[in-house]
């Protein structure tokens, strides 16, 4: 999940929504795009994003080990998570491992933020665009950022 969130800019309510229709290729591959839906985004707001490779990695092997669910994130019961229990899952995390500030809206802002370049505005990558470009900044810092 928290890949989807700093590597993909999706919101908690897209993390829910996002189903292995919208990652695979048509030979059931990890595509090298998110093609997120209408429904799934908020205010129907689909587009389509590039995946990283750390994300095309995670997402293979979640794939292999996930339980058969339409529901790339399943809840037990194999269905769509709620977004609210996603924000308490990175809640949860978060303050597992000590760290303070942080929300499910982070990992966005991250993404967001290590997508952008001097040469484009910010709103240029934000995924309120139906398409994001493909990563400019080279490697991202190790530390996810908090405020």
């Amino acid at each position: 999940m928290v890949l989807l969130s700093a590597k993909a800019g999706l919101r908690a309510g897209e993390i829910a929504n996002l189903t292995w229709d919208m990652v695979l290729n048509g030979g059931g591959q990890i595509s090298g795009l998110i093609e997120l839906a209408d429904a799934a985004a908020k205010k129907c707001s689909g587009r389509s994003i590039p995946v990283h490779p750390d994300l095309a990695a995670a997402l293979t092997a979640w794939q292999q080990i996930a339980p058969a669910s339409p529901y790339v994130i399943a809840s037990e019961r194999r269905g769509a998570m709620t977004p609210p229990s996603i924000v308490v899952w990175f809640n949860r995390a978060f303050k597992n491992i000590g760290l303070k500030g942080c929300s499910s809206h982070s990992g966005r802002r991250t993404f967001v933020m290590r997508t952008w370049s001097p040469r484009r505005q910010v709103g240029d990558v934000s995924p309120n665009t139906k398409t994001i470009p493909t990563f400019t900044t080279g490697q991202p810092p190790s530390v996810m950022r908090c405020e």
